[in-house]
């Protein structure tokens, strides 16, 4: 899978403040659980009618991303457009972080476009691997397996679970 280094789509360039309004990390994530109608009450005055852009860390399996798309279109926005601050996830990881396997990783078969199709959203950029090694700025000093397929060890069956890191010895 390519990824283009992250860029913004035409219509985002010419955003002016006017356009833009505070989305709160407690309406995205820690409290997306609540009901919807409750966000969409509140920040219905602030999207209504605006193009929002909804930076995020990742797209593991696309739900949550979704739900949030579903929220800010149904609160009244023009245009939902998704920036993702990491390379498109496509494998799982087997060093101890949480991750599904890689069936269940939606950038593992499904295009930049399937993607973007599937959240509902009008543009979807995800950061280039490249980009996030430079922004590291130790080019090759930390696994990216989850996102390159490249295991610093490898791994025999590639739908195995994780290593138990953190199990005591029987």
């Amino acid at each position: 899978m390519t990824t283009q280094p992250l860029s913004l789509h035409p219509t985002i360039r010419n955003l002016t403040a006017a356009d833009c309004g505070p989305i709160s990390d407690a309406f995205t994530r820690q409290g997306w659980h609540k009901p919807v109608e409750q966000y969409q009450k509140y920040y219905q005055e602030s999207l209504e009618g605006k193009r929002v852009v909804v930076v995020d860390d990742s797209i593991v399996r696309g739900t949550t991303s979704r739900k949030i798309v579903t929220m800010i279109r149904s609160a009244g926005a023009r245009e939902v457009h998704m920036r993702i601050s990491s390379p498109p996830t496509i494998s799982p990881c087997f060093y101890g972080i949480d991750t599904p396997t890689r069936r269940e990783l939606i950038a593992s078969t499904h295009s930049v476009e399937e993607i973007r199709k599937y959240l509902r959203a009008d543009s979807l950029g995800y950061l280039s691997l490249e980009g996030l090694q430079a922004s590291a700025g130790k080019q090759g000093s930390f696994c990216h397996a989850c996102f390159s397929l490249e295991y610093p060890i490898h791994f025999p069956d590639e739908e195995q679970d994780q290593l138990r890191l953190f199990e005591s010895d029987r």
